[in-house]
C-alpha cells in the first residue's frame, strides 16, 4: 500500500487542533482577568467613597492648621536649639513621630532601599510563573477532558505505519498526549508557521540576488554611489525658538510633589527676600521619593522647594508660589533649597556623616554648578540681592542667600559644605544673567507659568 495522509483529513485536525488551543488561551486569560478583578475590588472595598471624602477634609484641616503653626512661628520670632533639621509637626500624633533623617537618624541606606525593590520584584515575578504554570495545568486539564470526550486525537500523525493503516482505536494516553499540546496554547504553533515563513523570505532574497549577479552587465543602470544626489547645502541661519528658563537654568518645573494639597494654604503674605540652602542630611544616593516620605513621616504637607542631587538633578518638592517648612520662623517671606547629601563629618553631631558612611563628604561640581544656577535665577525673580552674611542672626528680618545655621542652631548645610565656593558660582551667574535681555524675557515668561510667582510677592 501507498504511504500517504489524506491532505483534507490533515488540514482539519490542524484546524481543530490550532483551533482548540487558541479557545484554551482565551479561557485561561479570561480566569486570569476575573482573579485579578476580584482582588482589586476585596481591596477597593476597604476604602469606600466616604472615606475618601473624609480623608480629604482632614488633610485640608491638617494643612490650614500647619500653616497657622508656621505663620504663628514667624511672628513670634521663636528659636529652637533641636538640632532637627525639620522639626515635627505638633499637632502629629506622638506615635507617628518616627525620626528617620533630617539631623536625627540616617534615612534608608540606597542599598537597603534597592534590596527591598529586588525582594520586591524576585516575589512577585515569582507569583507570576507559579501564577501562570498552575493557569496551564489547568488548562491542559480542560483540554484532556475535552480530548476524551469528543474521541479526539492526533497520534494518528505520528503513528502512520508502513502499512498506511491507522489504528481504529485510541488508547487513553493519545488522549493524554493530545490535549498536552493544546494546553500549550498558540505559541508553539505561531512559532513555527513564523519560523517556516521568515526562512521562506530568507531564500526567496537570496535567490533574487543569485539570480542579479547572472544578468548581463550591458543596459543596467548606474551604480548607486553614482546615482546618489549631490548633499543639499545646510542654511547658513537656523531660525530657533529663545531658550526657556528651564533650558537655562536645567530643571523642570511641575509643580512639586502633590501641588493641589497647597491650594488654599501657605500662601506667602508679602514679598520673598531670603534664600535659605540646606543638605537634607539624608544618604546623598538616596532618591527623591525619600526626601517626600521625610516630611510625610514629620506631619508636613511639605519642605524644601527644591532638592539639587549630586549629579546636577534638579528637582521640585514644595511648589514654588507657597512657602515651604525648612527654615522657621522664616518660612513665610524665604525660599529654601537643598543639597541632597550629609556634609558633616563630626562624629558630635547627631548622626553625621563620619567615615562617608552616608555618601559623598562634601557637594559634587554639578551639584554646586546646578544649586548656583537656580539661587541666581530665583534672586533675580524676586529682586533678592545677594547678600552673603557669616555671623549668627538671631533677631529682626534676615535677607539675602545664606545657610541655614546662619539663622537657627542647626548644623546645617555641615561643616564641609564649601560655603565661599557656592556663594562664588552664585555671584558669576547673577552677574552674567543680570544684564541679558533674553534671559529676563524667558524670566518673565517662566514668572507667567502656573504655581511659580506668588501673588503677593
Amino acid at each position: 500500500m501507498k504511504e500517504y495522509v489524506l491532505l483534507d483529513q490533515l488540514i482539519i485536525k490542524l484546524m481543530a487542533l490550532l483551533g482548540a488551543s487558541l479557545l484554551i488561551e482565551r479561557l485561561l486569560t479570561f480566569l486570569g482577568s476575573a482573579m485579578n478583578r476580584l482582588l482589586i475590588f476585596q481591596y477597593s472595598n476597604r476604602f469606600t467613597l466616604s472615606e475618601k471624602i473624609k480623608t480629604r477634609i482632614d488633610r485640608d484641616i491638617l494643612t490650614v492648621r500647619e500653616q497657622e503653626i508656621l505663620i504663628e512661628a514667624d511672628k513670634t520670632g521663636e528659636q529652637d536649639a533641636d538640632l532637627n533639621e525639620v522639626n515635627f509637626n505638633p499637632d502629629l500624633q506622638e506615635e507617628k513621630k518616627i525620626n528617620s533623617g533630617f539631623d536625627v537618624m540616617p534615612i534608608r541606606s540606597v542599598n537597603e532601599i534597592i534590596n527591598d525593590e529586588k525582594r520586591f520584584e524576585t516575589y512577585k515575578e515569582n507569583s507570576d510563573t507559579l501564577k501562570e504554570f498552575w493557569m496551564q495545568v489547568f488548562g491542559s486539564l480542560v483540554a484532556i477532558a475535552g480530548c476524551m470526550v469528543l474521541k479526539f486525537s492526533i497520534w494518528e500523525f505520528f503513528d502512520f505505519s508502513i502499512t498506511g493503516i491507522w489504528p481504529a482505536e485510541h488508547a487513553s494516553w493519545e488522549y493524554v498526549f493530545t490535549g498536552i499540546i493544546i494546553g500549550s496554547g498558540s505559541k508553539p504553533i505561531s512559532f513555527l508557521m513564523k519560523f517556516l515563513v521568515e526562512r521562506k523570505v530568507d531564500i526567496d532574497s537570496s535567490k533574487a540576488q543569485e539570480e542579479a549577479k547572472e544578468l548581463p552587465d550591458a543596459g543596467q543602470p548606474a551604480k548607486k554611489e553614482e546615482m546618489a544626489p549631490s548633499p543639499q547645502p545646510v542654511p547658513a541661519i537656523l531660525i530657533t525658538q529663545p531658550a526657556s528658563i528651564e533650558e537655562l537654568v536645567g530643571f523642570e518645573y511641575d509643580g512639586g510633589d502633590r501641588p493641589r494639597r497647597l491650594e488654599t494654604t501657605h500662601l506667602y503674605p508679602g514679598n520673598i527676600d531670603l534664600i535659605v540652602y540646606h543638605h537634607t542630611t539624608q544618604h546623598s544616593d538616596a532618591p527623591f521619593a525619600e526626601i517626600v516620605k521625610e516630611f510625610d513621616r514629620k506631619g508636613w504637607t511639605t519642605g524644601y522647594h527644591c532638592v539639587v542631587f549630586q549629579d546636577g538633578t534638579i528637582r521640585i518638592l514644595c511648589r514654588w508660589d507657597r512657602f515651604g517648612n525648612h527654615a522657621k520662623p522664616h518660612n513665610s517671606h524665604s525660599f529654601g533649597i537643598a543639597f541632597q547629601g550629609n556634609f558633616e563629618p563630626n562624629p558630635n553631631v547627631p548622626c553625621s556623616n563620619v567615615d562617608g558612611r552616608l555618601g559623598i563628604l562634601t557637594p559634587k561640581p554639578a551639584q554646586l554648578q546646578a544649586a548656583a544656577r537656580v539661587t541666581a535665577m530665583y534672586a533675580l525673580m524676586h529682586g533678592i540681592h545677594p547678600k552673603f552674611h557669616s555671623a549668627k542672626i538671631t533677631t529682626g528680618r534676615p535677607t539675602g542667600i545664606m545657610p541655614h545655621n546662619i539663622i537657627a542652631a542647626k548644623a546645617c548645610p555641615g561643616s564641609n559644605f564649601p560655603k565661599a565656593e557656592f556663594e562664588d558660582l552664585i555671584i558669576r551667574y547673577y552677574n552674567k544673567w543680570k544684564p541679558d535681555d533674553a534671559f529676563r524675557e524667558a524670566l518673565s515668561r517662566f514668572r507667567n507659568k502656573p504655581m511659580v510667582y506668588p501673588k503677593n510677592a
